[in-house]
């Protein structure tokens, strides 16, 4: 069994070791949250940008990381005087991660803050409920949802900045094949997050002729998962593709190691959303340190260490948030998409010469599209210094270029992290788009 420390690796970035259910002070006072009563709004001559994200709830870290993205954006561009002059200021609207919950506060969201400009966010689990709120306002949605069901899309106002959870599902199946795996087990939470992703992983297991020994969903945070774990310890897998909250994959790998008389279970091939402190802290707690570190691959969209806006969007969250989470922040799939999405969206504003969704949203695709004649842009000072001298431009950012195709989806690569013997996360592997478009078709 290949030990993952042993794998050639990028250089990594760093995790925070502290908790992580909400935002440093810095962040939340420019901040309003829809979750309880209302509070006071930034000014009306903001660009108000909605963050649409579990912020209470057992998803609630994802809530935080997604305002940290958004702040980031927002920091950038007032550094750079702002969208036309006019500061950027990100709205907490609480999903919950419910469905049942999500489309009340949307539309309270809505309704108290008139001057919405732009959505961000928007998980699997509830975006079927929310994105329809906005389309109907008019309001240009940079999501992170991973459903199937806008591959096709004909919404104008949808813009999905990273690929779908099918896609990473498979991305998950592509890294088994690239460890040498022949046959897996695949266990999922009841988890609409997690769920989107199962089509994925089982047909791309199938494409790459990977024996699937086993498939499971289990209850979300259940007290005990004793006779799946027997099931899943009958069938020897080489290897578990996972996906859940923290709690319910803490529960089921305890029980996991504690049925099968102490013996660590196979390496863990995961996403990026199990990356929690909540998650290693307890796994390594409860079943082994080393296990942590060596045998669980975290997959995520692929973004460069290297690049400009990375250097930007870096500087960004240490100036707002304590380092180790800021470092943390750049870890998560998602983030730095987001991060772009809001850049995107405010260059889109400034060459539109306006902030109101309908005009700037059709100037989204000529700030992005691959074009010749097009002066590539890494950061939002730079697009707002080529767009005053009337030049095409082409952002290309954090995670490198935004080729939208007809129904506004992109795709792209992965990449693999693992944790060190701190706090911090390492690279350990890219998982190419033509071994994930192999195990798609």
């Amino acid at each position: 069994m290949t030990n993952m420390t042993n794998m050639s690796h990028a250089s990594g970035v760093g995790r925070k070791a502290l908790s992580w259910l909400g935002l440093s002070s810095l962040v939340l006072s420019s901040l309003a949250v829809f979750a309880a009563a209302p509070v006071a709004q930034a000014s009306p001559a903001a660009v108000h940008v909605g963050v649409v994200a579990p912020f209470t709830g057992s998803q609630a870290f994802i809530g935080g990381f997604f305002g940290d993205a958004c702040s980031a954006a927002a920091y950038v561009i007032d550094q750079a005087g702002g969208v036309r002059g006019h500061q950027l200021s990100c709205t907490h609207v609480d999903n919950t991660g419910d469905p049942a919950d999500a489309g009340p506060n949307v539309a309270r969201a809505l309704a108290t803050d008139s001057n919405l400009d732009l959505a961000v966010g928007l998980d699997s689990a509830t975006a079927a409920v929310t994105v329809p709120l906005f389309e109907n306002a008019n309001i240009p949605l940079m999501t992170l949802n991973g459903l199937s069901e806008y591959d096709g899309n004909t919404n104008p106002y949808f813009w999905r900045v990273e690929p779908d959870d099918t896609i990473e599902g498979a991305a998950l199946a592509a890294y088994a094949l690239q460890r040498h795996f022949t046959k897996v087990a695949t266990v999922f939470a009841n988890l609409g997050s997690a769920q989107s992703e199962v089509t994925g992983a089982i047909t791309g297991l199938k494409k790459l002729h990977i024996k699937n020994v086993i498939s499971l969903t289990v209850p979300t945070d259940a007290v005990s998962y004793e006779s799946e774990v027997v099931r899943v310890l009958a069938t020897h897998p080489q290897a578990i593709i996972v996906d859940g909250d923290p709690q319910t994959e803490t529960t089921f790998f305890t029980q996991y190691k504690q049925l099968s008389t102490g013996k660590m279970p196979p390496p863990i091939i995961t996403s990026t959303d199990l990356l929690s402190t909540s998650f290693t802290t307890n796994m390594k707690k409860n079943v082994s340190a080393s296990f942590v570190r060596n045998d669980i691959a975290f997959i995520g969209y692929y973004f460069s260490n290297n690049v400009t806006a990375m250097k930007q969007y870096r500087n960004a969250l240490d100036k707002l948030l304590p380092k180790k989470q800021a470092a943390t922040d750049l870890t998560l799939s998602g983030l730095p998409t987001e991060y772009d999405g809001v850049i995107i969206a405010a260059l889109a504003m400034t060459m539109a010469k306006s902030t109101t969704g309908h005009v700037y949203n059709a100037d989204i695709l000529k700030v992005t599209e691959p074009n010749k004649k097009a002066t590539v842009v890494h950061t939002y000072s730079e697009g707002v210094a080529a767009l005053k001298e009337q030049k095409q431009i082409q952002y290309v950012g954090v995670d490198g270029a935004f080729d939208f195709n007809k129904s506004h989806n992109v795709s792209g690569r992965f990449q693999v992290f693992a944790q060190t013997s701190g706090s911090s996360t390492v690279t350990i592997a890219t998982v190419e788009p033509t071994l994930v478009t192999k195990a798609t078709k």
